[in-house]
């Protein structure tokens, strides 16, 4: 009878079998598996599989086992970030093999996105690819499936693992890295790595090479393209682990749905760069920091917010308003202020006319560790985070409403283009047989009509009455009359 656990993970509920994670002793499974080689050899079993380790194609024997003489591996890069935010992180590594390892390796394996779907497919066709253990029962390759095998053992399902058997020899940490490399993360995975253990497996996978050498160890065909793609991947993780070092405890995977707003972040941060410009540099980039730190705005909200956003921002309070009040003492010692000139009292310059808010000063405020649990400077936070999302707005309304002003000009000048690419052709058709001048002549006289009705009505309604619309009418024809000159 296999018993069973239930735990609760990230709201939902996954049952975990005890009977999966009973320890058999090291010597006993590397007993077992040694007497199933054996028994390979002297039935002279046909079923290997192909694995390419250091650079060299190797043959291994496949062989069936129970599920309890193979083990999940912790120090699996599909689940690091995972693993590395427990409490415990370092008990589960060290002991590996411990129930209490197992038990979290497998509910964070079964939480990984298309589990569900593999594990259907594994019930529906059977388990097609064999997984890959050390020549002691440790997984290699295949975690994931072996996971699904276990869900599905306690559904009923009593089939075991198909396994590919590695030598002792071949079982060091190297070759082990290096085959994770070729099977899991070569460009299209058999199950994606969610974006924060992509980047740091790269990381970790990356130590002594050059940029090409890590594209063509992960496999990319286009290596100079994938190079640019490796070297954003790495800035994107900097990015990242700058913003973990302003809040405690802000684990990776909290950027796990932020890829695209970190890739906005560093184009206009290369921007900034190119143009040699540090200040807006560093001012993007710490502003952006808060959006998206904040977790409550949207990818165009961050998208939308340029160097000057906190200072607009700022600007835009009214200090006779209570809660703009308190958003302006929290922010004002957050600012770069110009020196004191005897002219202020003059102008009577007021909080929001000449200083600019410092997003890095800001950053620090907000996640100050000494205010962690002072209740009062969260309100003040959420308020702020409230006031900076409804500005986000605003920006993200206005520049909207910018780029559809443009488009009218914008598709006129299409137009034009297609228009002058349509005349050249034609002057290519001119006197040539079935030629038909009469369709394109008809064609060209309601073109000038719609013209000239598209400016007579512009005129109009940018002018507001008829003086401007005749005005320009009689541009229009003094243009024709020019034209009907030079031909006479």
């Amino acid at each position: 009878m296999i018993a069973i656990k239930k735990v609760i993970h990230k709201d939902r509920e996954v049952i975990i079998s005890m009977t999966s994670f009973n320890q058999q002793t090291d010597q006993s499974i590397k007993k077992k598996i040694q007497d199933e080689l054996v028994r390979f050899v002297e039935n002279n079993e046909k079923r290997t599989f192909n694995q390419r380790i250091q650079s060299r194609n190797e043959t291994l024997p496949v062989i069936e086992l129970p599920l309890s003489y193979v083990f999940l591996r912790a120090e699996n890069n599909r689940i690091s970030v995972e693993i590395d935010e427990l409490d415990n992180s370092e008990d589960i590594l060290t002991n590996n093999r411990s129930h209490e390892a197992q038990e979290k390796i497998e509910r964070f394996l079964a939480e990984t996105e298309r589990f569900d779907e593999l594990k259907n497919q594994i019930q529906s066709v059977g388990q097609t690819t064999p997984c890959i253990i050390t020549y002691d029962g440790l997984l290699v390759d295949g975690n994931t499936r072996c996971s699904a095998l276990k869900q599905l053992q306690r559904e009923g399902d009593e089939r075991q693992i198909l396994v590919a058997v590695l030598t002792e020899e071949q079982s060091s940490n190297e070759v082990i890295t290096d085959i994770e490399v070729n099977n899991q993360l070569i460009i299209e995975v058999k199950q994606g790595y969610s974006f924060s253990n992509r980047l740091i497996w790269q990381r970790k996978i990356r130590v002594d090479m050059t940029d090409e050498q890590l594209a063509k160890k992960m496999g990319y065909v286009r290596v100079s393209s994938c190079i640019k793609r490796i070297e954003r991947d790495e800035r994107m993780l900097g990015y990242i682990d700058e913003m973990r070092s302003y809040k405690d405890g802000l684990g990776y995977s909290f950027f796990d749905d932020k890829e695209e707003v970190l890739k906005n972040l560093d184009d206009a941060l290369q921007r900034a760069t190119l143009q040699n410009d540090v200040q807006e540099e560093q001012q993007i980039r710490y502003t952006r920091y808060i959006g998206i730190m904040s977790d409550d705005l949207t990818k165009d909200m961050v998208r939308n917010m340029e160097d000057d956003f906190l200072d607009e921002f700022y600007k835009g309070q009214d200090s006779k308003d209570s809660n703009s009040k308190e958003i302006i003492d929290f922010v004002n010692d957050c600012l770069n202020q110009p020196e004191a000139s005897p002219d202020d009292d003059i102008l009577g310059l007021s909080h929001n006319e000449e200083y600019a808010v410092d997003p890095e000063k800001l950053l620090r405020k907000i996640f100050d560790p000494a205010k962690e649990d002072d209740m009062d400077h969260k309100n003040r936070v959420g308020e702020l985070f409230a006031a900076v999302r409804g500005r986000a707005e605003v920006v993200v309304n206005t520049n909207r409403n910018k780029r559809a002003f443009r488009e009218p000009e914008k598709f006129l000048r299409n137009a034009r283009d297609n228009l002058k690419e349509n005349i050249t052709a034609l002057r290519n058709m001119y006197g040539k047989e079935g030629f038909k001048p009469g369709g394109v002549e008809y064609q060209l006289n309601h073109l000038l009509d719609d013209v000239i009705d598209a400016i007579s009505d512009f005129a109009e309604h940018r002018a507001g009455d008829r003086k401007r619309r005749v005005k320009t009418l009689e541009k229009t024809i003094s243009k024709l009359q020019t034209k009907l000159k030079k031909y006479k």
